[in-house]
């Protein structure tokens, strides 16, 4: 059941489809046990691709959008949201750029 409460009552009609290579989920996704690196990592490849934009993100504007600030509030805080990213990049889903400021950049890990 969501957070609010209430049942999940459907997707609108016109939604934007975010797409999900396969290979995510006969490999990527058997292997990961935690719940943070899973939620960071579908979040991640639903927002870092987006049509019109760079194919890059830094990692403090990922966890800056409200459905990975809002979990993460409440679940360990940005500390958390950082280690999940961390094993993303471990694991290879995701490259990492460290940037001078110490932020990181981030892309998925595709042509």
């Amino acid at each position: 059941m969501p957070a609010t409460g209430a049942a999940f009552e459907g997707f609108l009609p016109g939604q934007r489809l975010a797409s999900v290579p396969a290979q995510f989920f006969t490999e990527v996704l058997p292997a990961i046990e935690d719940a943070d690196e899973l939620r960071v990592t579908v979040y991640a490849l639903y927002a870092i691709p987006r049509p019109g934009q760079v194919a890059a993100r830094r990692a403090s504007s990922l966890l800056a959008e409200a459905p990975l600030a809002r979990w993460f509030a409440t679940h360990g805080g940005m500390e958390a949201g950082r280690r999940a990213l961390e094993a993303a990049v471990a694991r290879g889903v995701l490259l990492a750029l460290p940037l001078a400021d110490g932020d990181l950049l981030l892309a998925v890990h595709s042509e």
